[in-house]
């Protein structure tokens, strides 16, 4: 058998160059890692190449061997196998490898702000085709293609709307959990449809009664208010990082017309979407 080299077997930094809002969720970087107990033994956020932000949340996706995460509160997060463990990435401050390997992801997201994440929580995943899902996005994201980009962003996204599924919670509000879950995994997977109340209804299944208290109780909106600016979000990010232009962003969008679509933009981001348009054409 030969030494074990001094160093990682394996660490590959993803980073996305569109933090697209897909899913109520925003994708920024993810490092793929094989380490052993010599090699991967380290200080928070050493072998991160870039700088976290402050705001955002990191997703530790593990899918063979163990660590451990040690927290500043003296927590200590324990990791083995099939799991994922949602953290705030300013209360990490080291982390090592248990077991003979520790092969995962870290995953840095920021969050619309109506997603209930498990902080700290490890969710044991039964579906093991994670890993599959995972290596595709990956190079789908690493692809000189926009589309594929945007497509392994999405898969990412879907994926940690899974995850979620499998948090453990009290029964009443996990089942609150998944309903909301699966209409707004729904809604920005298909970001350009014009949905009506009962059509999101029947994803659940429940009443539209329900499905707006649902809305109102987890997102303080209701399910018109939040597909609105689900679309409005959607549609800043493409002008910025893709000088989508107006007229397209209104027709996928399924906005009345240009008019109606740059009223609604104005009314959020307090600009014209034209404005936004020229000044990131220009700067491009």
């Amino acid at each position: 058998m030969s030494d074990v080299k001094n160093e990682l077997l394996f660490n590959d930094v993803i980073s996305i160059n569109q933090n697209i809002n897909i899913s109520g969720l925003t994708l920024l970087s993810l490092w793929d890692i094989v380490g052993n107990p010599i090699t991967y033994k380290k200080k928070w956020p050493q072998d991160k190449i870039l700088p976290l932000r402050s705001n955002s949340v990191v997703a530790v996706y593990t899918h063979s061997g163990n660590g451990q995460i040690h927290l500043y509160n003296g927590k200590i997060i324990r990791v083995q196998d099939h799991c994922v463990v949602f953290l705030n990435p300013l209360e990490i401050s080291h982390y090592f490898c248990c077991g003979r390997v520790w092969a995962l992801n870290w995953m840095e997201i920021i969050t619309s702000g109506v997603i209930y994440l498990p902080i700290e929580q490890v969710i044991v995943l039964e579906d093991s085709s994670s890993r599959d899902e995972v290596t595709k996005a990956i190079n789908e994201i690493k692809s000189n293609n926009d589309t594929y980009n945007r497509l392994g962003v999405a898969r990412i996204n879907k994926l940690i709307y899974e995850w979620l599924t499998y948090a453990v919670v009290d029964k009443p509000q996990h089942d609150a959990e998944n309903k909301k879950l699966r209409v707004i995994e729904q809604i920005h997977l298909n970001i350009g449809k014009k949905w009506r109340i009962s059509e999101l209804s029947k994803i659940v299944p429940c009443s539209d009664t329900h499905l707006r208290k649902l809305f109102l109780k987890y997102t303080k909106q209701t399910p018109k208010e939040y597909i609105l600016e689900a679309k409005l979000n959607y549609a800043y990010a493409s002008i910025i990082h893709k000088c989508t232009p107006i007229t397209t962003l209104a027709l996928e969008l399924n906005f009345y017309d240009s008019y109606h679509f740059s009223k609604a933009f104005k009314a959020k981001f307090g600009v014209c979407p034209s404005s936004c348009y020229e000044k990131n054409s220009n700067v491009k």
